[in-house]
C-alpha cells in the first residue's frame, strides 16, 4: 500500500511541476509589462514554497495522531 501511495504522490508531484512549468512559459510570453509578468512568477514560486510546507505540517499532524500505533497503522491514516 506504501509503494502504491508513494508512487501516486511521485507522479502527482511531477504533474503538479509541469503544471507550473507551462504556467512560468505563459507568464514569459504575456503580453504585459516585464514587471508584471516577473511579479506573477514570483507569487507563483512563492506560493508553491509555501504550499509545499503547509503540505509537510498537515502530514506531520496527521501522523502525529497515529499516536503510538504499530505497523502500518500510521501510514494508513
Amino acid at each position: 500500500m506504501r509503494d502504491c501511495l508513494a508512487g501516486t504522490a511521485r507522479a502527482t508531484e511531477h504533474a503538479l511541476k509541469q503544471a507550473e512549468q507551462r504556467a512560468v512559459a505563459a507568464l514569459a510570453a504575456w503580453d504585459e509589462d516585464a514587471k508584471y509578468a516577473t511579479a506573477a512568477v514570483r507569487a507563483l514560486r512563492a506560493s508553491g514554497a509555501a504550499f509545499a510546507r503547509y503540505r509537510d505540517a498537515q502530514c506531520e499532524f496527521a501522523t502525529a495522531l497515529g499516536g503510538g500505533a504499530a505497523g502500518n497503522t500510521r501510514e494508513i491514516l
